[in-house]
């Protein structure tokens, strides 16, 4: 009878207050699963690198405009770039595309270190490393439709300056050292795409420029404000300036310009140009794994700004000339830019980081 009386027991329901217990032990280790997961997906999150436009500071707002204004633009923030130095802390934590005028691919043609890089078939050769190449700020010569074009004759060499052919004047905005640099350039070019080795005889070129009477009285003096109304004068007159800077003029002032390229000798068989470049340059690709949806977001990134519609609206913005041969340029400067641009052989820019005045 005891041994049933003890089986009948322990075959007897579980206390009230042990099952709340046990209930409430579950619940609280279900609780600590879920935010534990919850965490750890968050962590995850926050580790995994995430897209992102970079854009040099200057280019931001036209770049927004851009974004803004296509519905089919990846839908990345936009991180603003005040010094080009994102390969850093941050950038570790993103991929992406860096958007900036900062020269990326190139050479200099004759490995020396003056400040020009050069790149050869830009036009018709896709750049290495994904880099894309978006708008171009062109230096052309500008001059009246009345005005006849310039010639190389009357540009006289580094050494014996001659003054323009029936009469006019060379203009020289002399106060902002990238003229002055973009003048010692074409003068020391001494074959298509090659520059002279010789850092004193840039140095000597450039001190000398305004020497001579090859430009008007007092160039040195002169800042962009006070040679428009030279260009503008009774007098032939050239100038030769990138079309961003004949952009910001008035409308009724660029309808009667025309641009045309640097001249070159009469036995050159090629020419190129001097240009700011808008580069749009992949990062970030080594944190992601082929074939990946990361990967895969940043390839479609990259195709959306070849095409070009996408080019169009970029160089629009910038009222620069678009890199690709069947998107629209702007304007009549623009159009003209364009076509000198696609029929060079090479482009070069100047990487000196100084700013004119």
């Amino acid at each position: 009878m005891k041994r049933r009386r003890r089986q009948s027991r322990a075959k007897g329901p579980a206390a009230p207050g042990t099952t709340r217990r046990s209930r409430l032990a579950l619940l609280l280790f279900m609780a600590l699963l879920l935010v534990s997961g919850a965490a750890t997906l968050f962590l995850l999150a926050v580790r995994r690198p995430q897209p992102v436009w970079v854009v040099s500071a200057e280019f931001a707002g036209p770049w927004r405009g851009v974004l803004a204004a296509a519905d089919d633009a990846p839908d990345w923030p936009v991180i603003e770039l005040h010094e080009e130095a994102f390969e850093s802390g941050s950038a570790r934590q993103h991929y992406g595309l860096l958007v900036t005028a900062e020269s990326t691919v190139g050479s200099n043609g004759n490995d020396e270190p003056h400040p020009l890089v050069v790149h050869h078939h830009l036009a018709r050769r896709a750049a290495p490393d994904g880099t894309i190449a978006l708008a171009l700020d062109p230096w052309l010569v500008f001059r009246r439709h009345t005005t006849e074009q310039l010639t190389y004759a009357a540009l006289g060499g580094d050494q014996q300056p001659a003054p323009p052919e029936r009469g006019g004047v060379l203009l020289l905005p002399g106060s902002d050292q990238r003229a002055l640099r973009a003048w010692t350039a074409q003068l020391l070019q001494e074959a298509p795409g090659r520059f002279s080795d010789d850092i004193e005889r840039w140095d000597a070129v450039r001190d000398r420029l305004t020497r001579g009477g090859r430009f008007q009285r007092g160039a040195l003096t002169y800042g962009w404000e006070d040679i428009w109304p030279r260009l503008f004068g009774p007098e032939p007159a050239w100038i030769y300036a990138p079309l961003s800077r004949v952009q910001e003029l008035p409308g009724d002032r660029t309808s009667v310009l025309e641009a045309d390229r640097f001249p070159i000798p009469d036995h050159w068989n090629e020419y190129g140009v001097q240009a700011r470049i808008l580069w749009a340059k992949p990062f970030g690709m080594q944190r992601l794994r082929s074939g990946s949806r990361s990967d895969q977001d940043l390839a479609r990134a990259s195709e959306w700004l070849r095409s070009a519609e996408v080019q169009t609206a970029i160089a629009a913005g910038l009222r620069w000339v678009p890199a690709h041969g069947q998107a629209r340029p702007v304007n009549p400067l623009a159009a003209a830019a364009r076509r000198t641009w696609f029929g060079s052989s090479y482009v070069w820019e100047d990487t000196t980081r100084e700013t004119g005045k």
